[in-house]
């Protein structure tokens, strides 16, 4: 506790930190029980890499406990600090775009339940979470975090708070997703506070679990007939925010829009802290590319003038 609240008050958020210190721990009582220390055997047994885990994962799991070890041996206890060599060269991952056809099966299996979830609840919650997430391009986190105080049904708005880029932002929804909030709410939060969850753990009365979410994701994209091509490459849940940009940027090309204008909105509706970070998830398709790949031509033969200090379009 006193590892994480001195993080804390240097700026570091800890959520995910504290996930792994909690499975370290558990971790440690299952597999070296009589040890008070972090040795050097169990710290390299720690460091071991898992079946199936993403370098991005690994990554986490090893660095949360190399400074948590550092943190122990600069108050004079003793720690194995795991060696920086351990840490995984990351991988960045490859943006799975949906097409409207997946994203068809994909919704049309969470509306007839086409799954095994242990609480009956879980049926009325996924349909829900998941069109939050591909209609308003949010991080996994923000929609998870999300309280019903976040959520005004009213004017159709939700409040992102404690964000990655450490930015709040009012998000604007449809008025038809609006409508499937308030049916959800009615069904799901009879006697709920606004400091709950808009999507919890009904057993637990906590907030919806992200590893719940991702095994009943994949059981999800089976059932849809969506090939799942490896633990780089996806599908992943948080593809649905890559394919919200894409989708975007595919319907404004038809509108013939300046989709560059538009690239400035969307930044602020995502919550990036730069343009890069939008950039990023402006991954072109196949099924759109010539047609953004000309109109951007078209712009910036506009835009650039030529040798002479004439507009090519003159």
């Amino acid at each position: 506790i006193n590892f994480i609240n001195f993080k804390q008050s240097v700026g570091y958020k800890m959520r995910v930190s504290s996930f792994y210190l909690k499975r370290f721990d558990e971790f440690c009582i299952t597999n070296f029980p009589d040890l008070s220390v972090i040795t050097e055997e169990l710290s390299l047994s720690w460091a071991t890499r898992q079946e199936n885990e993403t370098s991005t994962k690994f990554e986490h799991r090893i660095c949360t406990i190399r400074e948590f070890a550092k943190y122990i041996m600069s108050i004079g206890k003793y720690a194995y600090v795991v060696p920086a060599s351990f840490i995984p060269h990351r991988v960045k991952h490859q943006s799975y775009i949906y097409s409207y056809d997946e994203l068809n099966r994909f919704f049309t299996t969470l509306d007839n339940c086409n799954y095994k979830a242990r609480f009956k609840t879980t049926y009325l919650t996924l349909p829900i979470l998941f069109r939050i997430l591909y209609c308003c391009g949010l991080r996994v986190s923000e929609v998870l975090n999300l309280k019903l105080k976040d959520v005004d049904l009213g004017s159709g708005i939700l409040s992102i708070h404690d964000t990655k880029n450490y930015n709040d932002r009012l998000v604007p929804i449809s008025n038809e997703l609006t409508l499937l909030c308030k049916e959800y709410s009615k069904k799901v939060h009879i006697i709920s506070s606004n400091e709950d969850y808009f999507f919890y753990n009904k057993r637990y009365n906590k907030q919806f679990p992200y590893q719940t979410l991702e095994d009943l994701f994949k059981q999800i994209l089976t059932n849809s007939n969506i090939k799942y091509l490896g633990i780089e490459k996806g599908p992943r849940i948080h593809d649905f925010r890559h394919t919200f940009a894409v989708h975007c940027f595919h319907k404004l090309s038809f509108k013939n829009n300046d989709l560059t204008a538009y690239q400035s909105i969307l930044k602020t509706y995502m919550g990036h802290a730069s343009f890069y970070e939008t950039t990023y998830y402006i991954k072109l398709t196949k099924i759109m590319y010539s047609d953004i790949t000309q109109k951007t031509l078209n712009y910036l033969n506009n835009a650039i003038p030529s040798v002479g200090g004439v507009s090519s379009a003159e």
